[in-house]
């Protein structure tokens, strides 16, 4: 699993790490924006929701959704808004926030979802804008672990790899 910065995965049934409690299973279908590959060994990613956490008295709007008196900062896309090099968009308003920045081990990720009924598919590339204000937002959420902070502070959008990556892997 190498994807560039920016690539939008879609995992079918993708495996939290944690155990399945009365309010999340274990597995679901989740979003995976790619924001570093470091070393190719492991990602450092975020699975972005459709769950909003926004304080209701803060305007909503596609993009960066910052409230610092309520030290609050998530990033919006909203619903149908084409946000990827080959016009994809998410079907409902789409949350990232800085706790749910991880790394994740590309090994681990092949191995829970290669095989029967498990399959991840590519939606597109962040644009190099959207790309570029989700990672500034990102950093300025207090949220954010220290460690993340560091390395997502170095990444990059790499301009020659704007192909879009093949589409599907996984189930056979």
């Amino acid at each position: 699993m190498n994807h560039p910065p920016g690539t939008i995965l879609h995992f079918n049934r993708f495996q939290f790490d944690e155990p399945a409690t009365a309010t999340r299973p274990a597995e679901k279908n989740k979003f995976f924006i790619v924001l570093r590959n470091l070393a190719g060994r492991m990602v450092l990613a975020s699975l972005p929701t459709s769950k909003d956490q926004v304080p209701q008295v803060v305007e909503q709007r596609h993009g960066c959704v910052d409230y610092p008196s309520g030290n609050f900062t998530a990033y919006a896309f909203e619903a149908r808004a084409p946000i990827a090099t080959n016009g994809w968009s998410f079907s409902l308003r789409t949350y990232m926030y800085g706790y749910q920045v991880r790394e994740y081990s590309s090994t681990i990720l092949e191995k829970n979802h290669r095989g029967h009924g498990r399959e991840v598919s590519v939606k597109g590339r962040l644009t190099p804008i959207e790309f570029s204000a989700m990672v500034q937002c990102l950093l300025r959420s207090i949220d954010l672990k220290r460690r993340f902070r560091r390395t997502l502070e170095e990444a990059r959008y790499e301009e020659d790899l704007l192909c879009e990556p093949a589409v599907r892997y996984g189930a056979q």
